[in-house]
């Protein structure tokens, strides 16, 4: 029970930053967290 609570809460998670970035480009914003990129010396 608790690896399916922690999937979909993954999945959801995974889910919401295209879906800000996709409404981003329509003019509607919404918050969105920190994303880190990888950065080579």
């Amino acid at each position: 029970m608790r690896i399916h609570r922690a999937l979909g809460v993954a999945f959801v998670a995974l889910g919401y930053i295209p879906l800000q970035h996709g409404l981003a480009t329509l003019g509607v914003p919404l918050p969105h967290p920190p994303i880190p990129y990888y950065s080579p010396l």
